[in-house]
């Protein structure tokens, strides 16, 4: 894939630190296009896809985004080459859950890369390095306004959730995504200014884990305790 400025609707100053917005209206990936398109990409660039129909997870599982009901975007991060991308993952938690409460969703982060609202998952992410210039792609998958039809086709009524259910009332996407990209902002500014000793106390009182027994899947077997 390459990057032809015709194939999007571009934002100056729409994406994250004053990078840009690129708004397709469909893209099998917005994670695969922004690691295909680097170079093509600054700092700070977001890309979002209104129809996304072959995002991925971890470990390859699928992400259900329907048109207009989902929010796909995938942020562009340089300069950050000694950050691990789990950290990246857990900044863009937070600033899931910060743009929620704007709407008053209250949502709890669950390591290492989800997003809950209640018992239920409504956003999930997935940060990829590219391993010579440690460059990092942030791909955030957030239900905004899918339907438990939508949920039910996938499988997955029993486990997912969506913004619009939590709040009782349809939310517009874009609206959604400019909150999304203005507190990644604010957080990105935040640890520039005071450093990173404070994100983990900020991750504590929404750890959505916090105080449960966990069973963790290893290699050598598993093993179980309390999350604290």
């Amino acid at each position: 894939m390459t990057f032809d400025s015709r194939d999007c609707e571009v934002t100056a100053g729409g994406g994250v630190a004053g990078g840009r917005l690129l708004l397709f209206d469909t893209l099998p990936s917005t994670n695969r296009w922004a690691m295909a398109n680097l170079v093509a990409c600054g700092h700070g660039d977001v890309v979002r896809a209104v129809r996304q129909p072959d995002g991925k997870g971890r470990f390859e599982r699928p992400w259900v985004c329907p048109a207009n009901r989902g929010l796909a975007v995938s942020i562009v991060l340089k300069g950050l080459a000694d950050w691990p991308a789990t950290n990246i993952g857990r900044i863009g938690a937070l600033a899931i859950c910060d743009a929620l409460a704007t709407f008053s969703v209250v949502a709890e982060v669950k390591w290492p890369n989800d997003v809950m609202i209640g018992a239920r998952k409504v956003a999930g992410l997935l940060a990829e390095r590219e391993p010579s210039s440690g460059e990092v792609v942030l791909g955030i998958g957030l239900n905004v306004n899918t339907t438990s039809s939508d949920f039910e086709s996938a499988g997955l009524a029993a486990i997912a959730t969506s913004v619009c259910a939590a709040k009782g009332a349809a939310v517009d996407v874009s609206v959604v995504c400019s909150a999304v990209i203005g507190s990644f902002s604010i957080i990105l500014d935040r640890i520039d200014a005071e450093g990173v000793e404070w994100f983990q106390s900020e991750w504590e009182t929404r750890d959505f884990l916090s105080d449960a027994v966990v069973r963790v899947c290893g290699l050598n077997g598993d093993v179980s305790g309390r999350c604290c």
